[in-house]
C-alpha cells in the first residue's frame, strides 16, 4: 500500500511539473529596461534603469534600480535610485513539447515569461519568445 501511495505522489509531482528545475521560486532576475547617455558642461553619464524580478512562493515582487556612471560623483548620488514597482501573483504551466515552463504574471508589463536555467525569456502575444527581453538569473 505504501508502494502504491509513493508511485502515485510521484506521478502527481511529475504531472504537475513542480519535479521540473525550472521553477524560478526564491530566485531573482534582472533586465536592463532603459540606458540613456546625458552630456553636461564637466562630463557625461551613462544612466541605466533596470526592474529585478524576486520570486517568492505565491507572488514576485517587482523592482527597479537606476544605477549611473558619472563623471562627477556629484551626479552619480542624484541619478542612482531604487525603489518597489509592485508585488504581482503569478501562474506556472508547463510548456507543451518542452522541458520549460511558461510563467505568467497578473498585470506586470512583462506578463509571460519562459523560463530557462539562467535565464527568463519573454513571451510575445503570438506565443513567439522574444530574445530582445531577457532576465538574467542573478547568483
Amino acid at each position: 500500500m505504501k508502494f502504491i501511495l509513493m508511485i502515485s505522489s510521484l506521478f502527481l509531482y511529475s504531472i504537475l511539473g513542480l519535479a521540473q528545475n525550472g521553477i524560478p521560486e526564491n530566485k531573482e532576475y534582472s533586465i536592463i529596461v532603459s540606458e540613456s547617455c546625458k552630456s553636461f558642461k564637466d562630463g557625461g553619464c551613462l544612466v541605466t534603469t533596470y526592474n529585478v524580478l524576486k520570486f517568492e512562493k505565491d507572488s514576485v515582487a517587482v523592482n527597479y534600480y537606476t544605477k549611473a556612471d558619472c563623471e562627477s560623483a556629484e551626479r552619480n548620488s542624484y541619478y542612482n535610485d531604487a525603489g518597489a514597482l509592485g508585488k504581482y501573483s503569478y501562474q506556472i504551466q508547463k510548456k507543451k513539447s518542452s522541458p520549460n515552463h511558461i510563467v505568467r504574471i497578473n498585470g506586470y508589463r512583462f506578463g509571460s515569461l519562459e523560463v530557462f536555467p539562467d535565464y527568463l525569456i519573454v513571451i510575445n502575444p503570438d506565443h513567439t519568445t522574444n530574445s530582445e527581453y531577457i532576465f538574467n538569473l542573478i547568483e
